[in-house]
């Protein structure tokens, strides 16, 4: 008699989820008719499960044995794992965490009512493939999961439709398809690592089985490439077992271990320790995925984002991302949503609670076996005879937007999370047994978790603290001359160019130099733009500069630019380029002539480089504009009845009657000058006042200068 399964999930699948399988067969008239689900692991002939279950009101079964394929998984520590990229290094394979079974339909019955029952196992094989996951089948998101079933369609295959998603497990706030970044980036430390672990859908043929990695000095206005690399498993075979799974170490101290086999170093680690790269992009097939920066590298507290090529400075503005400054933290590794691993930096305190619960006896106060009892202040009447401390955490993140406190659920829910402690990582269990979802961000602008944990072996937790390294800047400077030669009505033009970049003594790539655009006028008509763009090697750094010299008219000499280049006062070479007379005749201003003076390079670590260019050129003057003379101004004059004399007693205080005196104010308290006539100082000294009586003030006129108040009492 045939048995079959009618209905089964989809594979891969999560063990998070109802995987029902439906199991009819073709005559369960029986006695004592059951059905029967056995489940091995793929490749063993061992029974790891058998599940009885009765016919229903159909006919058929319905088993739901996820639980059992939970109970064989585990989780795979891969924090501190990490490749080289000739892909024969160590490959995160999650062996613990993917696991295939084979499901397999049979029954039972006996011949009567009272003979015992006999099992006719299943032959046919049904493979299914699970991780550790979990879904909601009510949810919304049709792209992760349909209905019971781990939507694994829509990962990683086809990664430039709308309707797909990164082939990364986790739901970290990624750039969105045609959008920006989140705002909420991760920040990271040179000591922290992280993992992430791609889901590939072609396990027949892996071709998006990699991981892009870019590195980036992020200046806080600018953003330069500074190295790429491809992480790769190599060649597909027995050595990975579960090839549609793999765990990338993607974090400072995994990439630091990284053997760069091109040039025989360690050149992610050198990048990384000496402050070179403080952003590092993470790139599968087809998508920006993810990316974080490393806090210890990033300085003036300030980083920047953009949505443009990011090999280009950034010549928009745009917000800068929010910064953590405190310099004590705590790095979460916590299980997420997919049953692997997700990371956390949160830079506050860490806060330290310890519960002392005692058990004591009551011993008696009066001592008894003695002729006579008397008091002691050092009697004990209750002593402590077993003593169990146990210690509570807490720590609060930093405030969070909406994308990022919706995936920091997954740790608070998490049911495996640690803590990095030096180079190890710590179990810890989290205690919150509520938390607050931030349902609106426009009624929660200023968000904050306080997560509650205690760890799981041991006592002592500690914070761990990252310092900011020294940096230094560099000056560069252009500076432009436009010669008087053959025409000597040119003017000269002298402009500094000042560009602050980030200087790295400690390692040899010593410049990290963006694209800096200089425009100069020349005087009476053209310009110069000067482009400067920098190039570097590991043994030194180059420049490139391109100077476009639009001369706005028609000229038939030949022109020259000269260059000096000095590292702070040291000349370093000298330079120049003949400009064709061709090249001079009727230039479109849009479209100037380019010159390109010199390919250098050097080395060194100067504190201003000076670009010294002297232009020569044939350049027409127009009719000058004659200056008009200028206009004599009117000096301000005023009339007013005031008390005036040489001696203030007698002349002043109690005259009957006032002078008419002009003055350069609206009022003698903001005059300077007395006029004899308007706009000429009166050569005779006088005192001056509004009052005649009483305590006055006023005001002293020397011929030259007028100064008060002052007080005098008539």
């Amino acid at each position: 008699m045939a048995v079959s399964i009618i209905s089964q999930p989809t594979s891969p699948n999560v063990t998070g989820t109802k995987l029902v399988y439906t199991v009819s067969g073709s005559d369960i008239s029986h006695p004592q008719y059951s059905y029967v689900l056995d489940v091995y692991l793929s490749g063993s002939t061992d029974l790891l499960s058998r599940q009885f279950q009765i016919p229903n009101a159909s006919g058929v079964a319905e088993f739901q044995p996820s639980g059992i394929f939970n109970s064989y998984l585990s989780y795979d520590n891969f924090w501190k794992i990490n490749q080289e990229d000739s892909g024969t290094g160590s490959i995160g394979n999650p062996i613990n965490a993917v696991k295939t079974f084979n499901v397999k339909a049979g029954e039972a019955y006996s011949t009567s009512i009272s003979s015992s029952v006999t099992v006719y196992p299943g032959s046919s094989d049904n493979y299914i493939q699970v991780f550790p996951g979990t879904l909601d089948p009510k949810g919304t998101d049709t792209v992760l999961n349909a209905g019971y079933n781990f939507n694994s369609g829509s990962f990683g295959d086809i990664p430039f439709l709308s309707s797909s998603r990164s082939n990364l497990l986790t739901n970290y706030p990624t750039q969105q398809y045609a959008g920006g970044w989140v705002e909420d980036t991760q920040f990271f430390t040179k000591a922290d690592y992280a993992t992430v672990t791609q889901y590939n859908n072609a396990e027949t043929s892996p071709t998006v089985a990699n991981i892009t990695v870019q590195g980036f000095l992020n200046t806080g206005d600018s953003r330069t490439q500074i190295k790429v690399g491809v992480l790769t498993p190599g060649a597909f075979n027995s050595e990975f077992f579960n090839q549609a799974f793999f765990t990338w170490g993607i974090g400072p101290k995994n990439l630091s271990n990284v053997f760069d086999t091109g040039t025989s170093t360690y050149e992610w680690r050198e990048y990384i320790d000496n402050g070179t790269i403080n952003e590092i992009d993470i790139n599968a097939p087809g998508r920006d995925d993810t990316r974080y920066f490393i806090r210890d590298n990033v300085f003036n507290n300030r980083v920047y984002q953009q949505d443009l090529d990011p090999i280009q400075q950034i010549n928009v503005d745009e917000d800068s991302l929010r910064v953590p400054l405190n310099t004590e933290y705590v790095q979460f590794a916590f299980i997420n949503q997919f049953g692997f691993y997700d990371y956390y930096d949160t830079y506050q305190p860490l806060r330290r609670l310890t519960n002392a619960s005692k058990n004591t006896v009551s011993k008696p106060k009066v001592d008894y076996n003695v002729p006579v009892s008397t008091y002691s202040i050092e009697s004990k009447g209750d002593d402590v005879y077993h003593e169990e401390l146990s210690d509570t955490y807490t720590i609060t993140t930093d405030w969070l937007g909406k994308t990022i406190s919706d995936w920091l659920t997954e740790l608070l829910d998490s049911p495996e999370v640690y803590i990095r402690q030096g180079d190890n990582y710590v179990p810890i269990v989290i205690t919150n047994s509520t938390y607050k979802h931030n349902d609106s961000e426009a009624r929660n602008k200023l968000f904050q978790y306080t997560i509650e944990f205690e760890p799981s072996n041991g006592r002592d937790l500690y914070s761990e603290e990252y310092e900011c390294k020294d940096v230094t800047f560099q000056t560069f400077k252009h500076h432009f001359e436009v010669g008087t030669i053959p025409s000597s009505t040119a003017t000269a033009i002298i402009e500094d160019l000042e560009v602050n970049r980030l200087s790295l003594p400690l390692f040899s790539k010593d410049w990290r130099i963006g694209s800096d655009v200089l425009n100069l006028t020349l005087s009476p008509t053209g310009s110069i733009d000067a482009q400067q763009s920098f190039f570097y090697t590991p043994a030194d750094i180059g420049f490139d500069p391109e100077y476009r010299v639009n001369f706005g008219s028609t000229f038939d000499l030949t022109s020259s630019l000269s260059i000096n280049v000095y590292g702070d006062d040291n000349l370093i070479f000298t330079t120049s380029s003949i400009i064709p007379p061709s090249n001079n005749r009727r230039l479109n201003p849009t479209f100037p002539y380019k010159v390109s003076p010199f390919t250098g390079s050097f080395t060194g670590n100067y504190g201003t480089i000076t670009f010294s260019g002297s232009l020569s050129a044939n350049i027409p003057s127009p009719t000058p504009t004659p200056t008009p003379t200028p206009t004599p101004s009117t000096p301000v004059c005023t009339e007013q009845e005031l008390y005036a004399g040489t001696n203030i007693l007698s002349q002043i205080c109690g005259s009957p009657s006032r002078d008419t005196v002009r003055h350069d104010g609206t009022d003698i308290s903001n005059a300077t000058k007395i006029w004899s006539t308007c706009g000429v100082p009166n050569p005779t000294s006088k005192f001056y006042s509004k009052q005649n009586s009483g305590t006055i003030s006023y005001w002293s006129w020397n011929g030259t200068t007028l100064s008060g108040p002052f007080s005098f009492s008539c």
